[in-house]
C-alpha cells in the first residue's frame, strides 16, 4: 500500500513540474517587481480593413480586324480577402470554354489598391478553325498596384500562330 501512495505521489511531481516550467514569466515574477513592457512588433502585417474592394477585370479578344470580343468580370472582397469566380461550358465533342478569375485586394496606406491576380481564359474554338486544334488560351498570375478607381492595361498578349491578341485592364475601387 505505501508503495501505491509513493508512485502515486512521485507521478504528481513528475506532471506538477513541466506545468510549472511552462508559466508565463510574469506569473514567476515577484509582487512589485514586473518587467517592462516588450516593444511592439513593428514586422506585424497591417490590420486589414473594413472594407470592400471591386475588382473589374476586361478581357478582350480579337483577331485582326475583326470585332472584339469583349469578357468582363467582377468580383468584390474584403480588403486582403480572396474572391473567385469560374464559368466553365463545354459544347459536346469539344474543348472547355472557361473564364475564371481570383482576386485578393490589399488597401494601401495612400489609398492605392495592390491587387493579386490570377486569371485563366480559354475561348471557345471558332467555328471555322481547324478541327481537334485547341483554342488558344491565357493563363495569367501577377500582383498589380493600382489607383482607386483607375483602369489600369496589366496584359497584352499577342498569339504565337496568328495575328491574335487578348489584353486584360484591371480597375480596383475602394467601397466606402
Amino acid at each position: 500500500m505505501k508503495r501505491v501512495v509513493m508512485l502515486v505521489a512521485m507521478s504528481a511531481v513528475l506532471v506538477a513540474a513541466p506545468l510549472v516550467a511552462q508559466q508565463p514569466a510574469s506569473a514567476k515574477t515577484a509582487p512589485g517587481k514586473e518587467k517592462a513592457a516588450a516593444p511592439a512588433n513593428t514586422d506585424k502585417k497591417p490590420t486589414a480593413q473594413a472594407v470592400n474592394v471591386r475588382a473589374e477585370l476586361t478581357l478582350t479578344d480579337q483577331t485582326g480586324t475583326e470585332k472584339p470580343i469583349v469578357k468582363t468580370v467582377t468580383l468584390l472582397a474584403a480588403d486582403s480577402s480572396w474572391s473567385r469566380t469560374r464559368a466553365v461550358s463545354q459544347p459536346e465533342g469539344e474543348p472547355p470554354a472557361m473564364l475564371s478569375a481570383d482576386v485578393q485586394p490589399r488597401i494601401l496606406s495612400d489609398n492605392r489598391i495592390q491587387l493579386d491576380i490570377a486569371i485563366d481564359y480559354r475561348p471557345p474554338r471558332a467555328e471555322d478553325a481547324k478541327a481537334r486544334i485547341p483554342p488558344p488560351q491565357l493563363t495569367e498570375s501577377l500582383t498589380v498596384v493600382l489607383q482607386d478607381g483607375k483602369p489600369l492595361m496589366v496584359v497584352q498578349s499577342a498569339d504565337a500562330t496568328s495575328d491574335r491578341r487578348v489584353t486584360l485592364e484591371v480597375k480596383a475601387t475602394i467601397l466606402r
